[in-house]
C-alpha cells in the first residue's frame, strides 16, 4: 500500500465498461480502499446519496445520464473530490470537464501509478486543508505558510511574497489537488473583463515559482497542466 492511503476509504466508481469496472476494482482494493460500483449515471448518483464516499471516479461516456451530468449533479450538494476518467484528449473537453465540477481528469489508456497519484492529491486536499485551517497554517515538503500573518517560508527561509503572489499560492493551496484553470486562476487574481491576461498569470506563476520551488525549472509544487492550467501537488 502507498504511504500516506488511509486503508477503508470508500471510492465510489461510476464506469459502465465490465473491463474497466473489473480494472479499477483491482487497482483499488489493492491500495485498501472500498470500492463500491455503478454501471450508469443514475445508478451513480443514488449510490452517492447513500455511501457517502469519500471520492468519486466517473466516465465521461456513461448511459442514462453522462458523467458531466452526473458531475455537475453531485457538485450542487457536495464538495466530494471527484476525477473524470476519459477517452477525450481535447483541450476544451478537458476545461469543460472541470468547469462542470470535476477536480482533475486522467486520459484513457491511463496508468495506475498516474491514477493512484492524482487520487491521493484529492483525498489529502480535504484532510490537510481542515488541518491547516485549525492552525491557520499549511505545511508541506519544507514549504510553512502561515495565512493570519501572510508569511511563507522555504526550510526555514522567510520569503518576501507580494499581495498578488500570495493571494495566488493560497488559492492554489485551498484547492490542492484540483486542477485550476487560467480563466479561473485570473478571475480569482483580478476578475475577467479587466484587461488582465494569461500572460500576467503566467508572469506571477513565474516569479512564485523563483521563491517557493528548490528547482524553479522542475516544479514539484505548482505543476503545469499544459493548456489547462495549474494544480498545487504536495507529493
Amino acid at each position: 500500500m502507498h504511504e500516506g492511503l488511509v486503508e477503508g476509504q470508500s471510492i465510489l466508481v461510476v464506469e459502465d465498461e465490465p473491463d474497466t469496472q473489473a480494472l479499477l476494482h483491482t487497482i483499488l482494493t489493492q491500495e485498501g480502499y472500498e470500492v463500491i460500483i455503478a454501471p450508469d449515471g443514475p445508478a451513480g448518483l443514488e449510490l452517492f446519496k447513500t455511501s457517502t464516499p469519500e471520492l468519486v471516479l466517473l466516465d465521461w461516456m456513461l448511459p442514462g445520464l453522462n458523467g458531466l451530468l452526473v458531475c455537475r449533479a453531485i457538485r450542487r450538494w457536495s464538495d466530494v473530490p471527484m476525477l473524470i476518467i476519459t477517452s477525450r484528449t481535447s483541450q476544451d473537453d478537458l476545461v469543460t470537464a472541470l468547469d462542470a465540477g470535476a477536480d482533475d481528469y486522467v486520459t484513457k489508456p491511463f496508468q495506475s501509478t498516474e491514477l493512484l497519484a492524482r487520487m491521493k492529491a484529492l483525498l489529502r486536499r480535504g484532510k490537510g486543508w481542515e488541518e491547516a485551517e485549525e492552525r491557520d497554517r499549511f505545511s508541506a515538503e519544507g514549504l510553512l505558510i502561515d495565512f493570519d500573518a501572510h508569511d511563507v517560508w522555504q526550510r526555514g527561509e522567510h520569503l518576501e511574497l507580494t499581495p498578488t503572489e500570495f493571494k495566488l499560492l493560497t488559492y492554489l493551496v485551498r484547492h490542492q489537488g484540483q486542477v485550476l484553470t487560467y480563466d479561473q486562476l485570473v478571475d480569482h487574481l483580478w476578475g475577467l473583463g479587466t484587461g488582465r491576461t494569461r500572460h500576467d498569470l503566467f508572469v506571477h506563476i513565474s516569479r512564485l515559482r523563483k521563491k517557493i520551488e528548490p528547482k524553479p525549472k522542475k516544479p514539484r509544487f505548482i505543476v503545469t497542466r499544459w493548456g489547462i492550467g495549474y494544480v498545487f501537488m504536495p507529493k
